[in-house]
């Protein structure tokens, strides 16, 4: 049996639009109009603000501005940087289940690579629990690091890539890490390939 796991949000519809074409196909999933629930276990794994910070150094795609802004803000935390405290506080666009395996999927937009929402969120000191307060942006980019360096099977959908590749793309439920993106265009896998273990990328 094979469960789709999409929470709907009705400004969102590219997003909507690439969840129809998971449906279409796997049309015998069930779907379930809420997120899958993140085990609590997970919420204690960390991102290392280092590699987080040697990261936005060796890549050029991020936007220049932003990214001095970003790392000024990384240089104050602690080294080792919490996602949330409640599983409930943190998702995924889309979760599948199939034959006891769970697929993690995230739909990115442009923010994602743009680093522009500056409303204040949090992150926590993984050490002491304490919450740190920061621009949406340099949350964002906190959990997407945790999300790709923590969850497989994981898939990164990038919005205008789908668009451009809606009427051909099919899905498919595979193994490992894998990440659609456009040419010359901002990757999280290249971004962070020099931190994560040769076994999370197959």
């Amino acid at each position: 049996m094979i469960a789709i796991y999409h929470k709907p949000h009705s400004a969102r519809q590219s997003e909507a639009s690439f969840v129809h074409a998971l449906q279409h196909q796997f049309p015998r999933a069930i779907y379930h109009a809420e997120n899958y629930p993140i085990p609590a276990s997970y919420l204690h794994k960390y991102v290392q603000t280092q590699q987080l910070l040697a990261a936005i150094d060796r890549d050029d795609r991020l936007p220049a501005r932003q990214c001095v802004q970003c790392r000024a803000i990384l240089a104050d935390c602690p080294p080792k940087l919490q996602v949330a405290h409640d599983p409930s506080r943190i998702s995924f666009d889309v979760v599948i289940t199939a034959d006891g395996e769970t697929y993690y999927w995230e739909y990115h937009e442009d923010q994602h690579r743009r680093l522009t929402v500056t409303r204040p969120q949090h992150i926590y000191d993984a050490a002491t629990g304490a919450a740190i307060t920061v621009p949406r942006y340099v949350q964002r980019l906190v959990r997407d690091i945790w999300r790709l360096h923590y969850f497989r099977p994981y898939t990164i959908v990038w919005k205008d890539w789908f668009e451009t590749r809606q009427t051909t793309y099919q899905p498919q439920l595979q193994p490992g890490l894998h990440e659609y993106v456009l040419p010359q265009q901002f990757s999280f896998l290249t971004f962070y390939e020099p931190y994560l273990t040769p076994e999370s990328q197959m």
